[in-house]
């Protein structure tokens, strides 16, 4: 190597090391007092449309609360009158009717120029009966649209046993907590009206009837119009204990909003009212997923639609310990016990086929004890783990013993809920959803995947966190089977196949696969091939949909980060210019507070359907892959700061030690 180019090389290899230093100090000054880490997700405007709709329907609305969020609403709208899925995507037919409506209810006119555009909008792109499921079950709700034409969904299929295809319990833990509220919603038919109609969304020129359904969809409507009354009374009786044996402590159900409205309104269309406890905190529920935010144009109302504070503490606490930040710190210490205290120690859903797995498992969000996910439960395995292996002195013998056996407990009962084939799913075993192809044929599914299967992303995470063993061995052999032609994977729980394979190969590396397998240099040649010319990684949403935006798009932080874990992990070094590239990027694009930023989301709720931005991932991240690329080479030391102060000591050690 040349003076010149090694000159360049030490002052990249400095400037890399500020990066990581100063990305460091970022997430000590957002890690709360007690610990955690958490920052509310972004959606799209759907969630606020839904909760102004939503209260509309409980006759609960505030002025205050509803003009907040209509700003939010408004604010979304892009020129030519619609609103996105995503940003950056394009204007959807749904999205922008459920915002219209909202609008209508707070108040907006018809001749008002936005609202204008956006009913030019629908009836461009196939007015009303083009809209998603979910947009029917407003409008029915709202007596826009006659409850006959919302597809059936009856409360007779909680009564049906686990493996039949239309079964509540054959389906994922999120499709049960959407079912069966929408069953019951279906079942008595209730309407507030919202005072209007909406001829202007309609389009002239598509049919005035629906288009004729699917053999599935007609039985199912038959019955549903003549149902068998004991039958449908004792369907009811039973949605309504499950409703409300599934509430939270906090009165919502999942922890999610979506399903909280949905939970909410179900209640009081059996008869709930204040005098109800259930109804009465479900009310509280629906305040809680509201956060003021504060804009040039005032305050706005934005909805919450799934915190995760275990998400966010579990990846926050990889990365110092991907970076190299001292197991001993108090910052670390006060996360890792904050995180050993949020797992679950009580039964759920996931026993139903493995009763004999005692509990270990972490949830998305503290508190939601009943549903542990396992993509939770492996980032807070590999976190502690790594932490624990790092100490260079032993800790108080009593917190050493709790983490330990928390770990353990977490690993075990990621072994347990592996499913038949070697793989893992979200929060079962995936081993009951049968039948996968008639399940996707329901009349309903336009709402997304409604199958807990085990899927790549998820098996990667698992294999990072057990390393190698036979339930690795089985899992890394699955894992490989799901790659896909042009040697990427398939990201279910964030965009997507740059998520999928940035998840998959750290994963089959752990559990013993080699770097050389060629399957594993397929990857790295896709992640290279896909590498922007800024030397970033980016998705788009509409990969899920269309193949040409398979890794392809703007560079992210958190897709940048995804695609440099699986080079890391193949033995790219950091000497490669790819890599180098791809730290450059991440320092240009880095904020003078340390802090990174995505408009767009890379988070997936349902492919097709529903996408996030997580804040608080998008600073975890790129810490993660600087830290695994220049913390053994040199060890970030960051200070421990006073609450929660921007500080520039580690920022300023970095650069110290860069320069030695």
């Amino acid at each position: 190597m040349n003076d010149i180019h090694a000159t360049e090389l030490r002052a990249t290899d400095i400037h890399t090391h500020k990066v990581l230093a100063r990305g460091i100090d970022n997430l000590l000054a957002r890690q709360h007092d007690d610990g955690h880490w958490y920052e509310g997700p972004h959606t799209n405007v759907s969630a606020e449309s839904a909760d102004i709709i939503t209260r509309h329907c409980l006759g609960v609305a505030d002025t205050t609360v509803l003009e907040r969020t209509a700003r939010r609403v408004r604010r979304g709208q892009r020129d030519d009158g619609s609103w996105p899925m995503f940003p950056g995507g394009p204007g959807h037919l749904s999205v922008t009717a459920e915002a219209y409506v909202a609008l209508r209810l707070s108040g907006d006119r018809t001749d008002e120029p936005h609202l204008r555009a956006a009913a030019e909008f629908c009836r461009r792109h196939g007015g009303l009966d083009a809209a998603r499921t979910e947009t029917h079950f407003w409008l029915a709700l709202l007596g826009i649209r006659g409850w006959d034409r919302v597809p059936p969904v009856l409360p007779e299929q909680i009564l049906l046993p686990a493996g039949v295809p239309v079964a509540v319990r054959s389906l994922g833990v999120w499709s049960r907590h959407l079912l069966t509220p929408l069953s019951v919603i279906a079942a008595r038919r209730p309407v507030r009206p919202a005072g209007f109609d909406l001829p202007e969304l309609r389009d002239p020129a598509s049919p005035a009837e629906a288009a004729r359904p699917g053999a599935a969809e007609r039985v199912m409507g038959a019955y549903h119009r003549h149902p068998l009354r004991p039958l449908r009374n004792r369907a009811l009786a039973r949605a309504e204990l499950w409703l409300l044996r599934h509430q939270q402590a906090n009165g919502s159900w999942f922890h999610v909003f979506l399903f909280s409205a949905l939970g909410t309104l179900a209640l009081k269309a059996l008869g709930h009212t204040a005098e109800s406890n259930a109804y009465r905190a479900a009310l509280t529920a629906l305040d809680g997923f509201g956060e003021t935010v504060e804009t040039p144009d005032g305050v706005e109302r934005r909805i919450v639609p799934c915190p995760g504070a275990v998400w966010d503490t579990a990846y926050s606490l990889l990365a110092l310990a991907d970076a190299g930040v001292e197991p001993t710190h108090p910052a670390v210490g006060r996360a890792r016990a904050w995180l050993v205290a949020t797992q679950s120690a009580s039964g759920g859903d996931w026993q139903r086929d493995r009763p004999e797995v005692p509990p270990g498992g972490w949830p998305f969000s503290p508190g939601l004890n009943a549903f542990p996910d396992v993509d939770d439960t492996a980032v807070a395995v590999t976190a502690l783990t790594r932490l624990r292996a790092a100490h260079e002195e032993p800790p108080p013998a009593e917190a050493e013993a709790v983490e330990a056996e928390a770990v353990e407990r977490g690993r075990g009962w990621l072994v347990g809920l592996q499913s038949r084939g070697g793989g893992w799913a979200a929060y079962e075993s995936g081993d009951l959803s049968r039948l996968t192809e008639l399940s996707q044929r329901l009349p309903y599914n336009d709402h997304g995947p409604m199958l807990d299967v085990p899927v790549a992303d998820v098996t990667g995470h698992v294999l990072e966190a057990l390393g190698p063993g036979a339930s690795a061995a089985a899992g890394a052999r699955w894992l490989l089977a799901q790659q896909e032609p042009d040697g990427s994977w398939f990201g279910r729980w964030g965009v997507n196949h740059v998520y999928g394979t940035g998840s998959a190969v750290p994963g089959l590396v752990a559990a013993g696969v080699d770097p050389g397998d060629p399957r594993v240099r397929r990857a790295v040649d896709w992640l290279l091939e896909h590498q922007n010319a800024d030397g970033g990684w980016g998705e788009d949403c509409r990969s899920y949909e269309d193949r040409a935006h398979r890794g392809r798009g703007p560079s992210t932080p958190s897709q940048t980060a995804w695609a440099l874990l699986a080079l890391h992990a193949a033995g790219v070094g950091a000497d490669d210019e790819r890599v180098r590239a791809a730290f450059a990027w991440l320092g240009e694009s880095q904020r003078p507070d340390g802090s990174w930023h995505e408009e767009v989301f890379t988070a997936t709720g349902q492919p097709g359907e529903i996408y996030f931005s997580y804040p608080a991932i998008v600073q975890a991240m790129p810490v993660i892959a600087l830290g695994r690329y220049l913390a053994p080479r040199e060890p970030a030391e960051p200070a421990e700061p006073t609450g929660r102060p921007e500080t520039r000591v580690a920022a300023e050690r970095g650069n110290d030690r860069g320069a030695e």
